[in-house]
């Protein structure tokens, strides 16, 4: 056999092994038609698909027996290097486990081992191009380590090994949520970015090519070579289709058409490894699209949704749509609800059929997943927020002008309290000067948010949002020289930025009032505590725990040790960092402090008062972690009731109710959970718009319960209403 007909012998092997078994037969057969030896051999290697070890063997020792030169074997030496077995083969030679044999030290590698028969000149550019690979530098690639040339003359390459899963399989087998999913995925655009900038495209970026360790994270393999090598000169075998060097499920368009690439098909191919990892598939193949159908498509200007595709998986046989959500940890009408938004129009982006409309680069694409990520609106949709907020508050103004009086007034609550509390604490001179920072305070929101009037803002829309970020500016700008108002503004509207879900705002405001009063006031005073545990609060809900900690810890030891002087704020820090060390897993340590922090409340507020409820839903939700079942119980009925007395057909109340009812389903309580349900439901509806999420839960909950009950007719309906 010769090296060219090898070439074509793997490059029809390789789409095989790609496809189902039906699809694999009807290949065959086309090929059959024309060269039926051809497909004899293909057919010989597809008897070692299972298992993938046996295959990457046999392909190794098929191609070193038909290239002859090509010949290795286990134990054979290269260079330092001893041969452990063979863990690939490709259109452009094999690969080989090596272990260094010098007695310099130990260390596994991977060797790339080129095709013979590609000419001089080749070997000559590829020498040059093993250079250039030299100085892909990164900890998220797979690092070019030595190398060389055989006896023969002809180059190889010694490779880092990586021990690892592909990504999609590393991340279905731990069940990680699409947050932890798009973590690893953005140590992959960083190191797709990195390579970019070093000039350098993938051309096969797909799941098999990023390996993920556990310790060392996401690694991208074969990073350019491909690309690399087949710029070899005027004659190219990338003209030829059925060898062109790509995975056509993860390819762009133009590798499609057989056009030029550039960094944008990199961006294509991350859109489908990004749109497997949400929705456990792939967008619909392109492979075989013509130029003309690719225009109608760009002309209809639709790209494949994750969303529509798991939409499409409940009609699946097996229950495919409940098997991807278990596979996120998550059930299949909250992953819906995740994926439509923000992740779909990400993705739509990535996969857009104009290489002009994607991402203009990796760096970009991870952007908008960090703004996702963060709870910011995303670079693809920037109008998308505004518009709908304008278009809302068009027809609500006074609405719209009651929320912003509302947050207005939570901000002087916020500042009366401090108020209060210097009163109490201080003698009557510094009561004054609180007074007067708090008129000024006042004063400052009052002009900030007069622009809500529709008789000042002269007939155009403006959002809450809006006034928060000019207020935050009018901040910086104009209380330099009242540096205590300043910041105490800074924390008031960092509150006001975290109730909104707007964590990075919050977290930059808590930051910098936290900053100065550290640098002004020192650590010990208790304005510094406040911003430290607010700001250590904030860090928690973007889950970067470990400053978290250290933040939270410090206030509390400040709270500590100023008892009894304020125990509401002692109770905050007890409640505040207990709700960390229970989202880190630390049940045991979490619950001492979510106890002292209920009785504190108890203490200073009354039973009655709504933190009280939250301190014992917290430690609830702690109890029934660690299997106190009862116990739990017993607290979600307690504030149930006391929901149901103080505050009536509130959110908070449904709320309640779902939260028990949730506990006895679980118990198998069925029977108790569903009046629970059908009383969450009945106040959601009443209190809640009809798109609002939380309605969606309690549709999707009391669902589940009549799933469970075989009363599969009503489960029915409320999972139509709640999709």
């Amino acid at each position: 056999m010769t090296p060219e007909r090898w070439r074509q012998v793997e490059a029809l092997f390789e789409r095989c092994a790609e496809l189902p078994e039906p699809a694999r037969e009807a290949l065959l057969n086309e090929f059959a038609a024309d060269d039926a030896e051809l497909v004899g051999e293909v057919r010989s290697l597809l008897a070692y698909d299972q298992p993938a070890d046996r295959v990457q063997a046999a392909i190794g020792r098929a191609a070193v027996e038909a290239l002859g030169s090509d010949w290795h074997c286990p134990g054979w030496p290269v260079g330092p290097y001893r041969l452990i077995e063979p863990i690939g083969a490709g259109g452009m030679g094999s690969v080989w486990l090596a272990r260094r044999d010098d007695q310099q030290f130990d260390q596994r590698v991977a060797i790339k081992f080129v095709a013979s028969g590609m000419g001089a000149d080749w070997e000559k550019r590829f020498r040059v191009e093993r250079q250039i690979l030299a100085r892909l530098q990164h900890p998220h690639i797979a690092r070019l380590l030595d190398g060389g040339a055989e006896d023969s003359g002809r180059p190889y390459l010694v490779m880092e090994y990586v021990d690892g899963e592909p990504l999609n399989t590393y991340c279905d087998q731990r069940q990680l949520d699409l947050q932890a999913r798009l973590r690893l995925f953005l140590s992959v655009c960083e190191a797709v970015e990195y390579a970019h900038t070093q000039l350098v495209v993938h051309r096969d970026l797909k799941p098999a090519n990023i390996l993920v360790n556990a310790e060392a994270g996401p690694k991208l393999l074969d990073f350019g070579i491909a690309k690399l090598i087949l710029q070899s000169g005027q004659i190219s075998p990338q003209t030829r289709p059925q060898q062109r060097l790509m995975t056509p499920d993860y390819a762009s368009p133009e590798q499609l058409l057989g056009q030029p690439v550039s960094t944008a098909s990199d961006i294509y191919s991350l859109g489908v490894v990004l749109f497997e990892l949400l929705c456990g598939s792939r967008p619909p193949s392109l492979e075989g699209i013509t130029q003309s159908e690719l225009a109608q498509r760009l002309m209809a200007g639709t790209s494949a949704r994750p969303s529509e595709t798991l939409v499409g998986a409940a009609g699946e046989p097996g229950s495919q749509l409940a098997a991807r959500a278990r596979a996120r940890g998550m059930r299949p009408l909250l992953l819906l609800r995740r994926l439509r938004g923000d992740l779909d129009t990400i993705v739509g982006k990535a996969l857009h059929l104009d290489p002009q409309r994607r991402y203009r680069s990796a760096a970009w694409l991870a952007e908008d997943l960090r703004r996702y990520l963060d709870g910011r609106p995303v670079l693809a949709r920037p109008d998308g927020w505004r518009y709908r907020m304008g278009k809302l508050l068009r027809r609500h103004w006074q609405g719209a002008l009651a929320t912003t009086l509302i947050v207005a007034l939570s901000v002087a609550f916020v500042v009366n309290v401090m108020v209060q509390s210097v009163r109490l604490a201080a003698e009557r001179d510094r009561a004054l000067l609180a007074e007067q920072r708090a008129r000024a305070v006042a004063d400052f929101l009052i002009e900030s948010f007069q622009v809500a009037d529709p008789g000042q803002a002269r007939g155009e829309t403006v959002t809450v949002r809006e006034l928060l970020d000019a207020g935050s500016a009018r901040i910086a700008q104009e209380l330099a020289d009242q540096p205590r108002i300043q910041t105490e503004l800074m924390s008031a509207l960092g509150d006001v930025y975290l109730n909104l879900g707007l964590y990075s705002h919050a977290e930059r405001l808590h930051r910098q009032a936290y900053q100065r009063r550290s640098a002004t006031l020192g650590d010990s005073h208790p304005e510094t505590a406040s911003s430290a545990d607010r700001l250590g609060d904030t860090l928690r809900t973007l889950a970067q725990y470990d400053e978290s900690e250290i933040l939270l810890r410090k206030a509390l030891r400040v709270r500590e040790r100023a008892r009894p002087t304020d125990l509401r704020a002692l109770a905050d820090s007890l409640n505040n960092l207990g709700l960390l060390l229970h989202e880190r897993g630390q049940f045991a340590k979490s619950e001492p402090l979510l106890r002292r922090a209920v009785a504190l409340r108890l203490q200073v507020l009354g039973s009655a008062h709504e933190l009280s409820n939250v301190s014992r839903v917290n430690l609830a939700l702690n109890l029934r972690r660690q299997g106190r079942v009862e116990e739990a119980k017993t607290l979600l009925t307690m504030v149930l009731d006391h929901r149901r007395r103080s505050l009536g057909d509130h959110y908070k109340t449904a709320m309640s109710a779902q939260a028990l009812a949730t506990l006895l389903t679980a118990q198998g309580q069925l029977d108790q959970a569903e009046p629970l349900l059908l009383e969450s439901l009945r106040i959601s509806r009443r209190v809640l718009a009809p798109q609002h999420p939380q309605l969606g839960n309690v549709m999707a909950e009391l669902a589940y319960l009549y799933h469970d009950q075989l009363r599969l007719i009503e489960a029915e309906g409320l999972y139509r209403e709640a999709l």
